[in-house]
């Protein structure tokens, strides 16, 4: 079949063994993976709608370590897994501070509410957002919301200018090479994730129009 030709002839490269290994246990549901090198994007086919399920789209929702990837996938069900990690445990992580020598540590912030907001420089949606997630960030820091920006382009001399010009009132962190987007299940951007004082994931969604939805859930719960 078309995917497990792919897969034998890409076997050498270890970082497509690893995540095409998931697809090839899930070759009774798909009729067709392709590869594009360059991106190392997977892109499935179902068959049988029986298999449309949450977990099968699982299998495909990765994030590796040397590359940006896009799955393409039906937006529903790329936003069905995001909404999936709601009222589960935010997943710590590490990362590095965009332009300054110092990183930021998730579980640093338990006790605080924390939004989360994933882009990258070419996502012109994101630009759009950005504004309103720092308007956000200065309208309820005095309620306790921590706001961090995660991009996931490489944390290089074009990356610390972009954040530079920003000026944004908010840190900016650099999640390339980690599977931090993968955690939270990030393949749309801009995505936005709040987590409570207790550290669990309250509010995802994606999209540059989601500001409006989050101001409602801000006003309801930071009081």
């Amino acid at each position: 079949t078309p995917y497990l030709d792919v897969y034998e002839s890409r076997k050498s490269d270890t970082l497509l063994l690893k995540h095409s290994s998931k697809i090839v246990k899930a070759k009774p549901y798909t009729k067709r993976a392709v590869v594009e090198s360059s991106s190392y994007l997977i892109a499935a086919d179902i068959n049988n709608s029986e298999y449309q399920s949450l977990d099968f789209y699982n299998y495909l929702s990765y994030s590796d370590n040397n590359y940006k990837t896009n799955i393409s996938l039906p937006t529903e069900k790329l936003e069905e897994l995001l909404e999936s990690i709601k009222n589960t445990p935010a997943t710590n992580f590490t990362l590095p501070v965009v332009g300054q020598n110092d990183s930021v540590t998730l579980s640093g912030y338990k006790g605080q509410w924390v939004l989360l907001d994933f882009w990258f420089m070419a996502c012109m949606p994101c630009r759009k957002l950005a504004p309103q997630i720092d308007e956000i960030s200065k309208q309820y820091e005095a309620k306790g919301l921590k706001v961090f920006g995660i991009s996931t382009d490489e944390n290089n001399e074009k990356l610390k200018d972009f954040v530079s010009k920003g000026k944004h009132s908010y840190p900016m962190l650099c999640s390339y090479g980690t599977e931090v987007p993968s955690y939270y299940k990030v393949s749309l951007f801009p995505t936005v994730i709040l987590v409570n004082p207790n550290q669990t994931i309250v509010f995802t969604g994606t999209g540059s129009d989601v500001a409006g939805q989050l101001q409602d859930f801000l006003n309801e719960n930071l009081k």
